[in-house]
């Protein structure tokens, strides 16, 4: 979460006008309801992340034929009732497919690509869950929807890991 965050707030800074502050809290809570749904049945859970890391599914798929919602359901109903801003609650709703928001809400089309982006710049440097895909940034899912460069790409891919380092170091301390 840490990771993304970090990744969110360099990217909105860098390839939008959005709100660097609002792209770190959106990057941070995005997979907020993966904690609830662990918490609330931790082996039920472990049986969804070993299905899927066998290869029986997409994670949000294995999530609703487990649990019945998915963690983007349960992140955006706890947000919601926590009274964040309705556009980080959107973003968290529709991170994974953020397509359907260009037209409707182009604010948290961009929130929700920035948080993409943000999460594939996690699995590019190997933090947390690492599906093992090879992955090019400039042309993921969040950069394409951002218009983003494919040198403003590498100039922040330089800039990522050392803010990590440093932002997990107060996490952590």
């Amino acid at each position: 979460s840490v990771g993304c965050a970090v990744a969110c707030r360099l990217i909105a800074e860098h390839l939008t006008l959005l709100d660097k502050g609002e792209a770190y809290l959106a990057g941070l809570q995005r997979h907020i309801g993966k904690v609830v749904m662990l918490n609330r049945n931790k082996e039920l859970y472990r049986e969804v992340v070993q299905i899927v890391e066998r290869g029986g599914g997409d994670l949000r798929d294995v999530e609703r034929g487990l649990f019945a919602y998915s963690h983007e359901m349960v992140g955006a109903a706890l947000l919601d009732y926590w009274n964040y801003p309705k556009r980080i609650v959107e973003a968290t709703m529709h991170h994974h497919d953020f397509d359907k928001l260009r037209d409707e809400d182009h604010q948290t089309y961009l929130l929700s690509a920035v948080i993409c982006l943000g999460s594939d710049f996690c699995r590019y440097f190997g933090i947390g869950y690492n599906d093992r895909q090879v992955i090019d940034l400039a042309l993921s899912r969040g950069a394409v929807a951002l218009g983003a460069n494919p040198v403003v790409i590498e100039e922040l891919k330089e800039k990522f890991y050392p803010e990590f380092v440093k932002e997990r170091s107060l996490f952590l301390s």
